[in-house]
């Protein structure tokens, strides 16, 4: 291929890199020299690189070595991916050959070990939150992608397939968590196709439900409901209490940022109706409920609702929770408690706790936390 195609072809694929990060090329240019400065590398300043950003974009040029890894890190991609370096027809078939062989060696123990590993993973995000794990996660999910894509044994694809579509989830959960709306629905895509290649009701409904949260988040509360119901559909009445219980609260959720009252109430009904976390099923290592939880969903709910019972709701899940629980769903509580405070005419208390609100979602990272707190009424972030 000529470098001018080249430069054309890769420069289309970095541009849609950038797209599914949610950022403008300002926003990748300031985080490219971010990674410059965090490696020792020197770099370009931000106003700089976003021109160079725009040239390489554009096809007018191709990045030297050094900017193709740091694009590479940038993006969470590699190089090949990004479509920077140009193999000759012999090298291609040496490489999909490694390739092939190297997902060939995935075999159950390495498959444990890979589960081990999304296991740490998913333990530090409930402790440290998406600041602590997101570019592990991510690479996680690289590798396992290819993987799959060159792995040839049936029952192998279907084990990695159910793997690859809890990282997803994870990291579409965590994308979100961060601000990239448009990254969490691009993972979320890549966890139901592997659901569906592992054959699991479950896991597709699991990453269904999750993409109503990102309908939420964007102010598509009707198309969130949708979502959700249909995800229901999937797991059907055979699907673990757990489960059901977990999607009836995001049902409820949705409902209530719909206005639709009468039908969040009887979602939430129906989730405390099958709430059953006396109960362990490995199966549902993704879905980690607590003893709050029954308390969040409530409280989320009803504060979306403006019901006066969801400041008691959600301080009974922020009591429950202490010391245990996941650290962001106690971030995402506190936020709800502020909004609920304020809506009871209570704005001292909405102050004070949109404080510690601010100071955790800063801790672990949450740019999506706090930006919802930052939406409420200026005097509760006073």
């Amino acid at each position: 291929m000529e470098i001018e195609e080249r430069g054309v072809a890769a420069g289309a694929v970095l541009a849609a890199a950038r797209r599914a990060m949610g950022w403008s090329q300002i926003q990748a240019a300031h985080r490219l020299a971010s990674v410059a400065a965090a490696r020792g590398l020197a770099a370009a300043n931000p106003a700089s690189l976003k021109t160079q950003l725009s040239r390489w974009e554009n096809g007018h040029t191709l990045p030297d070595e050094q900017y193709r890894g740091l694009l590479a890190e940038l993006y969470d991609r590699d190089q090949h991916e990004l479509g920077l370096v140009h193999e000759p027809a012999a090298a291609q078939a040496d490489t999909l050959a490694s390739r092939l062989a190297a997902a060939g060696a995935v075999d159950d123990d390495a498959l444990g070990l890979l589960r081990e590993q999304l296991d740490t993973a998913r333990r530090l995000d409930r402790r440290l939150g998406a600041a602590a794990v997101l570019g592990s996660v991510r690479g996680q999910l690289t590798h396992l992608e290819r993987t799959l894509a060159h792995t040839l044994a049936p029952t192998r694809r279907i084990k990695l397939a159910a793997l690859l579509a809890e990282t997803a989830g994870l990291a579409g959960a965590l994308a979100l968590d961060a601000g990239a709306a448009a990254q969490a629905w691009e993972h979320l895509e890549a966890a139901k196709g592997a659901a569906r290649e592992a054959e699991s009701p479950s896991l597709l409904g699991h990453a269904l439900a999750e993409q109503a949260e990102v309908l939420l988040d964007i102010g598509e509360p009707d198309a969130a409901v949708q979502a959700v119901e249909h995800a229901e559909d999937i797991v059907s009445a055979n699907a673990p209490p757990p489960l059901r219980a977990w999607l009836a609260a995001r049902r409820a959720a949705a409902l209530a940022s719909a206005d639709d009252t009468p039908g969040a109430r009887d979602a939430l009904a129906a989730a405390d109706a099958d709430v059953r976390l006396d109960l362990h099923y490995p199966a549902l290592g993704y879905l980690e409920l607590d003893v709050a939880a029954p308390h969040r969903w409530r409280g989320h709910a009803l504060s979306a609702l403006a019901d006066p019972g969801a400041v008691d709701e959600l301080q009974r899940g922020l009591d429950t929770g202490a010391n245990g629980g996941a650290v962001r769903e106690e971030a995402a509580a506190l936020v709800d408690l502020v909004a609920a405070l304020y809506a009871a005419g209570r704005p001292t208390e909405a102050a004070e706790q949109a404080r510690l609100a601010g100071a955790l979602a800063a801790r672990i990272g949450s740019s999506r936390l706090r930006r919802r707190l930052q939406a409420l009424p200026a005097a509760t972030t006073s």
